[in-house]
């Protein structure tokens, strides 16, 4: 039987498993959803690239019904109407594939951080190292600089760091 909580061992550890561990069912049920290709990240992938396909779709539709429009005669009433609708067709769609992106846009967000590993900054511990990398700054914009003329010196003086 194991000590009660409030008894620690000479080590420190209470025993038992670590928090956040796998037990040995919730391991068998994620091997078995990787195995099935259903594994979270899967998910977050196919409904991105289902919603991304959804976009392109809905901007051929949207090309397709500017082209109409752009060929549409507007010399009366009916045809003004028809004009009419049209666009606010033309507006729905436009509606609908603006919100389709952003869906795909969503899950790739959420999708990133499983197959993009996060940058980090450096900080630079030998000081002789950081005049040398403001020196060789300074010499890459000096020479920019001087590719893109006075106009461009002129640009940058007041943004200049």
């Amino acid at each position: 039987m194991a000590a009660p909580a409030h008894i620690a061992r000479e080590n420190g550890k209470k025993g038992g498993r670590p928090k956040g561990a796998l037990t040995k069912m919730s391991l068998a049920k994620a091997r078995e959803l990787a195995d099935k290709n259903e594994t979270p990240l899967d998910v977050m992938v196919d409904n991105m690239n289902f919603w991304r396909k959804r976009a392109n779709e809905l901007t051929d539709v949207m090309q397709e019904k500017l082209n109409n429009l752009v060929e549409m005669p507007i010399t009366n009433k009916e045809e003004q109407d028809a004009f009419v609708k049209a666009m606010q067709e033309f507006n729905k769609i436009a509606a609908h594939m603006i919100a389709a992106r952003a869906q795909a846009q969503s899950c790739a967000v959420d999708a990133a951080p499983y197959v993009h590993p996060k940058l980090t900054s450096v900080a630079i511990k030998n000081p002789q190292q950081n005049v040398k990398i403001q020196m060789a700054l300074a010499v890459a914009v000096t020479q920019v600089l001087e590719d893109d003329g006075p106009a461009k010196s002129k640009q940058l003086n007041g943004h200049a760091a």
